[in-house]
């Protein structure tokens, strides 16, 4: 059997250092992690790279719950990971603000690959996309 390490709660810092309207990219060891503050302060957390043809989404337009990439206008959904584009997604993780500081959840992504073939979404990453498109 597989073993499981459980990351524990990341501390991101101040949420000030994320200007209202605009995302920044975090690198929390191997992955990258695009932390978005809408204009109106609600915070999002979903992986950086788009699943098409992995642009950074951290640089992406944010608004009403939604990333647009910034390579090739594919939207994502921030609360839920769907994409715009059929077998798209991304995955998201719960995020927070505790005393002005920005809390991260590794440990549980609210949608990763695997649980959104479970719940019917197929989503497809860069590698199991045609490279053509």
């Amino acid at each position: 059997m597989a073993e499981t390490i459980a990351t524990p709660t990341i501390s991101l810092g101040s949420v000030s250092r994320i200007p209202l309207g605009q995302g920044r990219c975090y690198v929390i060891g191997s992955e990258e992690i695009a932390v978005f503050r809408q204009r109106d302060g609600q915070l999002f957390a979903a992986q950086n790279r788009c699943p098409h043809r992995q642009g950074p989404l951290s640089e992406g337009v944010i608004g009403s719950g939604q990333v647009i990439c910034p390579l090739h206008g594919h939207k994502f959904n921030l609360e839920s990971g769907a994409g715009s584009e059929p077998a798209e997604c991304v995955e998201v993780h719960p995020i927070k603000i505790v005393d002005g500081e920005i809390l991260l959840d590794l440990c549980r992504p609210l949608l990763t690959r695997a649980s959104a073939m479970r719940g019917g979404v197929q989503c497809e990453t860069h590698s199991e996309k045609d490279q053509t498109a």
